[in-house]
C-alpha cells in the first residue's frame, strides 16, 4: 500500500468536496506563492500514481477528480467521509453549477468559503438528518450550498433562463423553508441566496428581478465572467456599453 503525506490527503479531500479541481483553483487553495508549474507537476504525479484522473472542462482547460483508488484510501485508511460519486465525471447538466461553486469559493479576493452539505450536519439540521435516517432520500441532494463563517449560502448558477427568480428560485426557496432548521437560519439571518452569472448586463437584469420579486432572505448577484466558456455561445450577448469598456468575457 502506497502511503500519502498529510498534505496530499488534504488536497484529495478538497477535490472530493468540490467533485473536481482545476490547476488555478488548487493553486489558490494550496500552493500560494508557488508557480503554476509546481501545481501542474503535483497533479501529473497524482494522475500517474493513480490517485487522480483528468477530463476536459472546456476547450482550454482540464479538471481533475478522484479515482476509485483514492476514494478507497480516504475511506479505509484515513476514515474520511467520501462518496464513490466523487469518481464520476461532471455531468453536462451539473458541470456549470459545480464549477461555478468552485470558482466562487476559491476567488482570490473572497473571504474563507467552503462547500457545505447541510444534510451531513446533524447538529444544525437535525430534522433533515432524521428524515434521511428513516431511509428517505436526501431532500437537498440536488441543491448546492457553501459556508462562509456562520452564514450558509444557498448557491444558484444562472444559465440565462427567463424569469429565473419567479419561476425557479422562489419555488426552491419555499421548499427549503418547509424545514424548521432552515426557518431558524432565516430568523437569525444566517442564510443568504447567492446567484452567479457571467456578465454585468445579466447581473442588472437579475438584480431588477430580485427587487421586483424579492426572495424570502438576503440575496446577492455575483459575476464570474470565465464561466461563459461553459455556456453555449448564443447566451449572454454583451451590451454595447460592455463591449466599449472591454468587459466582454
Amino acid at each position: 500500500m502506497q502511503w500519502l503525506r498529510n498534505s496530499a490527503v488534504r488536497r484529495l479531500m478538497i477535490v472530493a468536496a468540490f467533485s473536481h479541481i482545476t490547476v488555478e483553483a488548487l493553486r489558490r487553495l494550496e500552493f500560494s506563492g508557488q508557480t503554476r508549474s509546481a501545481v501542474e507537476s503535483w497533479l501529473r504525479r497524482m494522475v500517474r500514481d493513480g490517485w487522480l484522473q483528468s477530463a476536459p472542462l472546456d476547450d482550454h482547460q482540464a479538471y481533475y477528480r478522484l479515482t476509485a483508488k483514492a476514494v478507497l484510501y480516504l475511506k479505509r485508511i484515513c476514515k474520511r467521509r467520501v462518496s464513490r460519486a466523487a469518481t464520476r465525471p461532471l455531468s453536462p447538466n451539473r458541470k456549470f453549477e459545480k464549477h461555478a461553486l468552485l470558482l466562487h469559493c476559491t476567488a482570490v479576493d473572497s473571504p474563507q468559503r467552503w462547500t457545505y452539505r447541510p444534510s451531513h450536519d446533524a447538529g444544525a439540521f437535525n430534522d433533515i438528518a432524521s428524515h434521511i435516517a428513516q431511509g428517505k432520500a436526501d431532500p437537498l441532494r440536488h441543491k448546492l450550498f457553501y459556508r462562509e463563517g456562520d452564514t450558509v449560502g444557498y448557491f444558484v448558477a444562472d444559465r440565462g433562463q427567463s424569469r429565473l427568480i419567479q419561476s425557479k428560485i422562489r419555488p426552491k426557496m419555499f421548499s427549503l423553508f418547509k424545514w424548521q432548521s432552515f426557518q431558524q437560519l432565516a430568523e437569525t439571518k444566517r442564510i443568504r441566496l447567492t446567484i452567479v452569472t457571467t456578465t454585468e448586463s445579466r447581473k442588472r437584469e437579475l438584480v431588477s428581478e430580485c427587487e421586483e420579486n424579492p426572495p424570502p432572505l438576503a440575496w446577492e448577484v455575483v459575476v464570474i465572467a470565465e464561466l461563459s466558456s461553459l455556456l453555449p455561445r448564443i447566451r449572454f450577448q454583451p451590451s454595447a456599453q460592455e463591449i466599449s469598456h472591454g468587459k466582454t468575457p
